[in-house]
């Protein structure tokens, strides 16, 4: 931590001008920015997330909530030293209940202190006593009670009114102002504090907006950075499940009151921003993040009614003044009710949407980006486009009912309607409409791309989807064509140090991807319910993979539509092309993951214990990727590469791949944790090692030692003393 400290001190002296040999270079905040994320996830690897949230904390108070009078002061130590009385003071700060923010509480010069949860503390105490009461081993109750402490133990520890510092048991959870002094710097563009708030959120374990290309600098390295678990890895939008067979959830989502903590930082960060876009964005991931609790499958009375809990959440969130227009909402709203089957609400959504909502807008610019989008959508689920599982694209052919009304959609949208009613429209009719979405797809191409407008990939879908019901799929695969061969010209490379955060790159390549990742989908959809053969399909989608590499929407249609094969050539043929080309680690997950898939299908007919030729093949897709430089640093491929060996019971491998992983990943404390539960005879000399690399234990093995002790003592003495009392 020491070097991430005077890497901030230098930078932000080279940032205030008083680093007399070197000026501030270009993007200056934004590489600032970037280290700051790369520390706080390297604290969470360590162990430390009550310093990493903290750290998030600090820095969103000192830049979204700072006192306009304090704007203009040109030293930041002296901006520091008032923000140093503000953390002192124990007032609630963003994310914690009653947090007003900085400016407010300066203000008003008061402010609500955040008081410990005592019924939460003593609920936590009851869950280790039920642990220790069940007098389980030694590995099995450390493990547990580490992930327990780690689960509920994951804010800074606050004192109360009646309480000091001192008064804290665990000194780890306590985060003073030294601890995150040295990480403050400052965000002025209002976009970079978003970025910051979109980090904070990805953090604590939101799925992210897709406000970047799969081939930017930003998910470049926020994919290196944050690679924990293979849910930081693989971010496919939509109910698909795992992408492993036994991977995990996503670990940050069992945080003992996230969700509370996760509508905090949302409703108290929305007033701060001022440009509408960006207000409109955080909306959508906070939309986006209720209905993401309706598409889970509950089980338990308390889940059914955390399904209706955030179903009401996101009515709300509907229904406040602020977002009466933005139509963003109300279709991320439809699809999710098309998902959950209630097909007739999603249809009465985009119909309200389309029929009142925008005949309230005044500029004809916004009316049609914002129809063309609810059009789009509306006809996407009349097709069955926007249903992406195998068992939603079933083979045989679409019903007539549905292209008909989808033809009704297009010609309304054409004419200008505000209405869903059905009238097929004639041939002089059908000419007109041709020309119009000629002429209205020719106009998009011309204008400039802006960060919230999506208009270009709308009118190309929809100019695709009238070609497509009017004259087939060739026209309308040239559409696609056309459209990805004007895009394709204008992209610049990203990874540049000169477009890394060109916002007018990002936009265009953002645009370039979206269409071609519709233009996969469309192309499958063809497939899945005509007779045709997958050699177009797999075409498009080769070409659509040079662009983009790393995309997870393409690469799992890719495998998915692969793998239905015998034939494993055309998968293991790409793979072993792209991988050592590529500088990420997503082909070699996604090339790993379609040979598990062999594995899981070939353990039905071949003794599970039995070596097979996939088996090998497996191990040395392995041993290429942790040698590579883009895997070679992350601890979710060594994770999954131990837990591969661990299930093929070879132990003496599994602790070789363990020890290399150390070697490469010393601060990940997630890899010491899986081989403890692997390796549980060697739980005192990994421990040991944890020890001596500093990173953070929550219990020490001599308190579980004691307190197994003591219940089974407890337990050795029952029967005497009920023999006491008969």
């Amino acid at each position: 931590m020491a070097k991430y400290s005077k890497c901030f001190s230098v930078l932000n002296a080279i940032q205030q001008g008083t680093f007399a040999s070197h000026r501030a270079v270009e993007f200056m905040e934004e590489y600032m920015l970037d280290l700051f994320l790369q520390q706080c996830y390297f604290l969470q690897g360590v162990g430390h997330m009550e310093k990493a949230i903290a750290s998030f904390q600090a820095l969103l108070e000192f830049n979204c909530f700072r006192p306009s009078q304090l704007r203009d002061l040109n030293s930041l130590q002296d901006c520091i030293l008032f923000f140093e009385a503000f953390w002192d003071s124990g007032v609630a700060r963003i994310g914690e209940p009653g947090a007003l923010g900085w400016a407010t509480i300066l203000a008003q010069k008061s402010g609500q202190r955040l008081c410990q949860d005592i019924q939460e503390a003593e609920t936590h105490e009851t869950m280790e006593d039920n642990i220790i009461n069940g007098l389980p081993s030694m590995t099995t109750a450390w493990l547990q009670i580490e992930a327990l402490r780690e689960q509920h133990h994951w804010l800074p520890w606050r004192p109360s009114a009646d309480q000091s510092e001192s008064d804290c048991e665990d000194l780890d959870r306590l985060v003073v102002f030294d601890d995150i002094k040295s990480s403050l710097f400052e965000l002025k563009p209002e976009r970079l504090q978003f970025e910051l708030v979109l980090a904070f959120l990805e953090f604590l374990g939101v799925d992210p907006l897709p406000v970047h290309s799969s081939c930017s600098y930003q998910t470049y390295r926020r994919r290196h950075v944050a690679a924990l678990t293979l849910s930081d890895v693989v971010r496919v939008p939509d109910a698909s499940g795992r992408v492993f067979v036994g991977d995990g959830v996503n670990e940050r989502e069992r945080l003992h009151g996230r969700d509370s903590f996760v509508r905090r930082v949302f409703s108290q960060v929305l007033p701060r921003f001022v440009e509408p876009g960006l207000t409109s964005l955080l909306t959508l991931a906070w939309l986006k993040f209720e209905l993401s609790q309706l598409l889970s499958k509950p089980g338990t009375k308390t889940e059914k009614q955390k399904v209706k809990d955030a179903k009401r959440r996101a009515k709300d969130l509907l229904k406040a003044e602020e977002n009466r227009n933005n139509f963003a909402l109300y279709k991320e709203y439809a699809l999710s009710e098309w998902l959950l089957g209630n097909r007739i609400d999603a249809e009465r959504v985009l119909e309200t949407a389309i029929t009142v909502g925008t005949s309230n807008i005044e500029d004809d610019c916004t009316r049609k980006s914002v129809l063309c989008s609810l059009y789009r959508a509306f006809i996407e689920l009349q097709l069955g486009l926007k249903l992406d599982s195998e068992a939603d694209l079933t083979l045989g052919r679409m019903p007539a009912g549905n292209r008909n009304r989808a033809m009704c959609l297009l010609a309304n949208f054409a004419d200008g309607s505000y209405s869903v009613q059905l009238q097929t429209p004639s041939s002089t009719h059908l000419l007109k409409l041709q020309r119009w979405y000629e002429h209205e797809l020719e106009s998009a191409l011309t204008d400039p791309p802006t960060p919230s407008d999506s208009h270009l990939v709308d009118i190309t879908c929809c100019s695709s989807y009238f070609a497509y019901l009017l004259h087939g799929v060739a026209p309308a695969a040239a559409v696609f064509d056309k459209v990805i061969a004007m895009l394709r010209g204008r992209r610049g490379d990203l990874m540049q140090a000169a477009l890394r955060f060109d916002r007018q790159a990002e936009m265009s390549s953002c645009q370039f991807e979206a269409v071609t990742i519709a233009y996969v989908k469309f192309m499958l959809f063809h497939s899945k319910t005509t007779v045709s053969p997958l050699r177009n399909l797999r075409q498009i989608l080769y070409t659509a993979l040079e662009d983009f590499p790393n995309s997870n929407d393409l690469l799992k249609v890719f495998v998915n539509m692969e793998s239905r094969s015998h034939i494993s050539g055309h998968l293991r043929r790409y793979f072993d092309h792209s991988c050592p080309l590529s500088g990420d680690l997503i082909p070699w997950v996604y090339a790993i993951h379609a040979e598990y898939q062999k594995l899981q299908s070939a353990a039905t007919t071949v003794e599970s214990r039995r070596e097979t030729g996939v088996t090998h093949r497996i191990r040395s897709l392995f041993q290429k990727a942790v040698e590579s430089a883009a895997c070679k640093h992350s601890p979710a491929i060594w994770r999954l590469y131990l837990q591969f060996e661990v299930q093929q019971q070879h132990e003496k491998e599994a602790k070789m791949v363990f020890y290399r992983a150390l070697r490469e990943c010393p601060w990940a404390k997630v890899l010491y944790v899986d081989a403890i539960s692997h390796f549980s005879a060697d739980l005192q000399d990994i421990v040991d090692i944890m020890t001596e690399k500093d990173l953070r234990i929550r219990v020490p093995l001599e308190e579980v030692d004691l307190l197994l002790r003591n219940a089974r003592l407890a337990k050795e003495e029952e029967p005497a003393r009920e023999a006491d009392i008969c």
